[in-house]
């Protein structure tokens, strides 16, 4: 694995899909055009500048690199995908990603929202080493199924 896979960050092609689905938020590191991740972050503890990065603040071939649990969130609150890691009979780790009503549903819900519960009828089919894999995997799987 390399130094990325093992980091808190989104792939870089990851980071493309997202910037194709529209993601902006504020990060703090990047991927230029050939995949090599650049740091910003840790200047921020030396002095007060505003240091984070979003896609519109970088080169049109960069991306924004978030963290997997910035991807998770924005991908719930933009597409209603939750992203869960579970654990498996075989001491491993797997994902299910439940669908429930988001801002790009153009709708308005009063109540609540009927949301699968445990036990779950289906998950992922594959059992991913460690829980942060079962969300990587998670995180790719809606990106590469998003509308």
């Amino acid at each position: 694995m390399s130094k990325i896979e093992n980091g808190p960050w989104v792939s870089f092609d990851s980071a493309k899909l997202l910037k194709k689905a529209g993601y902006d938020e504020d990060c703090l590191n990047a991927y230029n055009h050939r995949g090599m991740q650049y740091v910003n972050g840790w200047l921020e503890y030396v002095d007060d500048r505003d240091l984070t990065i979003n896609n519109r603040s970088l080169k049109p071939e960069d991306v924004a690199a978030p963290t997997i649990y910035q991807a998770i969130d924005w991908l719930a609150d933009e597409y209603g995908a939750y992203i869960i890691a579970l654990p498996t009979v075989t001491m491993d780790w797997t994902y299910k990603v439940i669908r429930v009503f988001s801002k790009k549903d153009h709708m308005f819900l009063s109540g609540s929202k009927v949301v699968e519960q445990p036990p779950y009828s289906s998950v992922a089919a594959n059992d991913y080493a460690t829980r942060r894999q079962a969300l990587i995997a998670g995180v790719d799987w809606v990106l590469n199924h998003l509308p």
